[in-house]
């Protein structure tokens, strides 16, 4: 009766586990897609399903409790009594479920939190973007509105500053090598 219990309880566990890839699988797809190139989506899918499948087998597997089915029963080991296999089992079920619930928070939570960091990013760019855009309408304008006061005279669109070099940095002189003798 031990081993159809153990059995039983890795069943469970395995049959949990491909639940909750199937479950979540399409919601995965979805997330990945948002955020990472087509080139490495497919392995990247595989990757997180994958994962998400091996960590709800794993945490199903009670393994401090096989002890109990397994082997002769000495002073140190409790002999089961009725209804233990079956609580084995339940074990080996919520096990499943908690270590699926825990994978999928932080994987989500992780997803979210890069997802937003990417539209900040976004949204930080486009304003810097239109900002210069701006500017550079302003400028033309200005431009614009001065060879129409003074249409005789040669407009000049000032350049944009430079940018400095910094202190104590000096342009590599290039020196020829000297002639050997």
């Amino acid at each position: 009766m031990e081993l159809p219990i153990i059995v039983a309880a890795y069943a469970a566990s395995a049959v949990v586990a491909l639940l909750a890839t199937l479950l979540f699988s399409e919601s995965i797809d979805r997330v990945l897609k948002t955020l990472i190139h087509e080139e490495i989506l497919t392995a990247w899918t595989l990757f997180v399903k994958f994962g998400l499948f091996v960590m709800t087998f794993t945490g199903g597997m009670p393994s401090s409790d096989v002890g109990k089915f397994v082997g002769f029963p000495t002073p140190a080991v409790i002999p089961p009594v009725v209804g233990d296999g079956t609580l084995f089992v339940m074990k080996s079920v919520g096990g499943s479920l908690l270590s699926a619930a825990w994978y999928l928070l932080v994987f989500f939570g992780v997803t979210l939190t890069a997802g937003s960091a990417a539209r900040l990013i976004m949204a930080l760019r486009e304003k810097r973007e239109k900002e210069a855009r701006e500017a550079e309408a302003d400028k033309l304008a200005s431009v614009a509105a001065v060879a129409k006061r003074e249409p005789h005279e040669e407009v000049r669109i000032p350049e944009p500053p430079k940018r400095a070099e910094p202190e104590g940095r000096r342009p590599v002189r290039k020196e020829e090598p000297a002639p050997r003798v």
